[in-house]
């Protein structure tokens, strides 16, 4: 059978790099709009102010919703910079899981930068990116759903990032549960990133604390084999 999903481990450049990431989310969620999700939350809601909703965000190219001109677009791109270990561990995952479909996305990319505005491009952090979009999500548990975006892709990679505990992602089809997120502390701790099919329905466990849910979507077009 295919690989459906496969479960990776890094470690992070340093807990102060782990702690300027937490910050870089929790501040660009104050400037920024979440949407609420059409998919059923389990997660209880105690905290009135509480941040709850999902925002899907480009990673090549600026949307009428995140642009030099939107209120966010600064805190963006200081997200962007500490989330640098993710899109490096995550593309490098992806490699790993899906060689062909890696190489295949940075050939979509190279489309992309040359036959369109290239003053509309995001600045890359990483040239080892491989994915289009991210979709950020704050404090949600939800139901099984397929993971969606607003580009084909067939596989995405999904990271968890916060002070939380439980808060695991069921493949409720394969029935496979994996840990995502941080796990460990000082020199043992490490960050674990899941790499999946589209195609499966994905959930995730309630958990206690503060979790934010980072999904990367690989690309896909009609004239890609193998995948």
């Amino acid at each position: 059978m295919a690989t459906q999903a496969r479960q990776f481990s890094f470690q992070m450049p340093s807990p102060a790099h782990a702690n300027l990431l937490l910050t870089a989310i929790r501040q660009f969620l104050q400037s920024c709009p979440l949407a609420t999700s059409p998919i059923r939350d389990t997660q209880p809601h105690l905290d009135p102010n509480e941040r709850v909703g999902t925002i899907l965000l480009p990673l090549w190219r600026q949307t009428p919703l995140t642009n030099t001109h939107s209120s966010h677009w600064q805190a963006f791109l200081e997200l962007l910079r500490t989330l640098r270990p993710y899109l490096i561990e995550c593309s490098r995952a992806m490699r790993s899981t899906a060689p062909y479909a890696y190489d295949s996305a940075l050939r979509i990319y190279q489309d992309q930068l040359f036959g369109g505005d290239q003053a509309n491009a995001i600045p890359q952090i990483t040239a080892e990116n491989c994915f289009q979009t991210l979709r950020l999500s704050a404090n949600m548990a939800l139901a099984p759903h397929l993971l969606n975006t607003s580009h084909p892709s067939f596989w995405a990679a999904i990271a968890a990032v916060g002070p939380f505990d439980y808060g695991d992602v069921l493949l409720t089809g394969l029935g496979e549960r994996y840990q995502v997120g941080t796990h460990g502390v000082g020199s043992d701790r490490i960050e674990n990133i899941l790499t999946v099919r589209t195609a499966l329905n994905v959930q995730s466990v309630p958990f206690v604390g503060e979790r934010y849910e980072l999904v990367f979507f690989l690309p896909w077009r009609p004239s890609d084999l193998g995948l």
